[in-house]
């Protein structure tokens, strides 16, 4: 009993040490995380020509970042990226959103940054409940902060960011806004757009008469249809 005693007494002891050499493992690999995200955040923040005052990347910033990255502005990764650091205001990020984004996701390096976006792009090509995530979070990152609708001009940027050759009616839908003069898109409209596109083939065939959509978009299937009776009969 006292051998058998001490052998568990033993080995007791060698997983508690294991346990405490693993936890100071994970500690040391978060610490190094976390310096290796600020030095990153330190490359592109408090640009003198941004002007924002401490702990901020602005616009001129953002911009040396996209070089780094190899994208232009208006491409989605770009978008992806605020998303995926819960951005509040266009070309900034903060030091928090910085460090807790990059931290969250281990992204130490522009390598690892290139890598994510990649990937989570290609998800989001097979993830609707993703794309339905980022689209949300799109209408409130793209307008102003106290403004309760989006410029329609805005808006129209942001679809195409968006949607750019997922949806055959896109371009269809912003000649026809452009055609009724729309100024503003309220928050409604901006959600059921995505479910209108998602749900209704570009040729109308499944579209339901008896449906409640909005307004704008009944407007929007009527136009489609007076277009083909006109070319038809021309």
């Amino acid at each position: 009993m006292g051998a058998r005693h001490r052998k568990r007494r033993a080995e007791k002891s060698k997983n508690a040490q294991q346990s405490t050499t693993d936890e100071s493992n994970v500690m040391d690999d978060a610490k190094t995380v976390t310096v290796a995200v600020h030095q990153l955040f330190e490359r592109y923040a408090n640009k003198p020509a941004d002007n924002l005052g401490p702990d901020r990347i602005g616009p001129h910033g953002v911009f040396a970042l996209l070089e780094d990255l190899g994208l232009a502005p208006t491409d989605r990764k770009v978008l992806i990226l605020a998303w995926l650091l819960k951005a509040k205001i266009q070309c900034e990020f903060t030091a928090d959103e910085w460090n807790d984004g990059l931290v969250a996701l281990r992204v130490v390096s522009i390598d690892d940054l290139r890598m994510v976006l990649e990937k989570e792009e290609r998800i989001l090509e097979k993830d609707t409940s993703k794309l339905k995530a980022l689209y949300r979070f799109t209408y409130t990152f793209g307008k102003p902060e106290h403004h309760r609708k989006m410029d329609c001009e805005t808006a129209i940027v942001y679809w195409k960011i968006l949607f750019e050759d997922r949806y055959a009616l896109l371009d269809v839908w912003i000649s026809f806004l452009r055609v009724q003069q729309i100024d503003a898109i309220k928050s409604d409209i901006w959600n059921l757009v995505l479910e209108f596109f998602e749900q209704v083939d570009a040729n109308l065939s499944n579209y339901d008469d008896e449906a409640a959509w909005p307004v704008l978009l009944t407007d929007f299937v009527e136009h489609i249809r007076k277009e083909k009776c006109t070319v038809g009969t021309a």
